[in-house]
């Protein structure tokens, strides 16, 4: 029996690390809050580096984790983004290219089976609580233009 190719309800949860100054533990603890927030808002979390980081060794992990984040994204109803740094103008490469393949559905239908495109939201933090903000189409597009080093040169620049 194979995967669903959908799945409802469902949140991909992404948070674009773009500093190498952020410690994991910071990561994992954010990740763990979002997935929460989105756990006590009815949906169901996706977060692979969370899923697969308690029976992967890390180095599997990152040898695997843009194909493992390629296929959660790929069945998951929609997306929300928090920025770590609170950079909101800056994409680490595999955020970047998640966030163009989500934008291209709309107009080039041969790159996904569902042809639809997620809605995307950020979400923020102030003390305890958390917030969900919508992305426009246009918020978006001005993301992805304003990152376009990210996904002419996927490993990152010097």
């Amino acid at each position: 029996m194979s995967a669903p190719s959908k799945l409802r309800d469902t949140v991909f949860i992404l948070l674009p690390i773009n500093s190498n100054e952020i410690k994991e533990e910071d990561i994992i603890r954010t990740l763990r809050r979002l997935c929460l927030f989105a756990f006590h808002s009815g949906k169901i979390p996706i977060c692979p580096t969370l899923i697969h980081g308690t029976y992967m060794p890390p180095d599997e992990l990152s040898m695997q984790s843009k194909k493992l984040a390629w296929w959660w994204f790929k069945r998951s109803s929609e997306i929300w983004m928090h920025f770590l740094t609170g950079e909101e103008d800056l994409l680490d490469p595999l955020s970047y290219r998640l966030l163009e393949y989500n934008e291209v559905l709309k107009y080039d239908v041969r790159h996904s089976k569902d042809k639809q495109r997620k809605p995307v939201a950020k979400v923020f933090f102030v003390e305890e609580e958390a917030f969900i903000e919508r992305v426009t189409r246009k918020e978006l597009s001005y993301l992805i233009r304003s990152n376009l080093t990210n996904g002419l040169f996927p490993e990152g620049v010097e």
